[in-house]
């Protein structure tokens, strides 16, 4: 058996700067060190090296550690190397595969979704999305659903611009309407869209974030209302947003 090059040093460091990481109010050097089990002093020589080199902070009122610019600037760095779509496809096959129905990847662009990738199951039906369409945001699971994690400034800029069309019986027309169901969707964490955009298609959907806790874009499973129908949504809601979930971890979100 070879002989682990493990370094314990190396790996308290590590564990430090993925607790400060999870910490989103930053965290003191006491409750650090009892978290890992590690002597105070001990611990404050690591967050001091940390600190000098600007991979950490310390607020100057509570004292508390929080991440610094040199992780910003790395994980940027890391994030922008790699092809997202490309890198999370994997992840829109396997839910297509476990939930056999079409599952859609959009951003929000100018006001509007637009599908950038789209993976149909055996039994597909006809569908208005495909690659590179646009559709709106206040009818659509992708949409409502990255709509809902904007930021406050970017959701109401959105909303004052759009100009609703009632494309079935059950699509949203007005702001009231939609600032409700934003409420609804943040707090379960998935939209859904019930033939709201189009007639005889349901729709569950959940956001995908970044590193930063910014949300990039959205991913849906669709199908027919004689398949999704209300009771079988709500389980596909499960499964869209633990993908959502993985896809958002694997993008280094938190």
């Amino acid at each position: 058996m070879s002989k682990s090059l493990r370094n314990s040093s190396t790996v308290r460091v590590l564990r430090i700067l993925e607790e400060i990481a999870k910490s989103e109010e930053g965290i003191g050097v006491t409750e650090l060190a009892n978290r890992l089990e590690l002597n105070k002093s001990t611990v404050y020589r690591f967050l001091a090296t940390l600190e000098e080199e600007q991979y950490l902070e310390q607020q100057l009122t509570t004292k508390k550690y929080q991440s610094g610019i040199k992780l910003f600037e790395l994980a940027s760095r890391i994030v922008n190397q790699v092809d997202w779509t490309k890198d999370i496809r994997p992840f829109l096959v396997d839910l297509k595969d476990r939930v056999n129905e079409t599952v859609h990847l959009g951003i929000i662009d100018d006001g509007e979704v637009v599908y950038i990738d789209k993976v149909e199951c055996e039994r597909s039906i006809r569908m208005y999305s495909r690659v590179g369409k646009r559709a709106p945001v206040y009818c659509t699971g992708v949409g409502k659903a990255i709509l809902a994690f904007l930021s406050k400034e970017k959701q109401a800029n959105i909303i004052e611009n759009i100009d609703y069309t009632k494309f079935t019986a059950s699509t949203i027309i007005d702001d009231s309407d939609l600032n409700k169901e934003i409420k609804i969707i943040r707090a379960q964490g998935f939209a859904l869209d019930r033939e709201e955009h189009e007639s005889g298609v349901n729709c569950a959907a959940a956001p995908i974030f970044t590193h930063d806790g910014q949300v990039l874009g959205g991913i849906s499973i669709a199908g027919p209302s004689s398949r999704v129908d209300e009771e079988n949504l709500f389980e596909l809601a499960a499964e869209v947003k633990e993908t959502a979930q993985l896809i958002s971890r694997r993008l280094g979100s938190l």
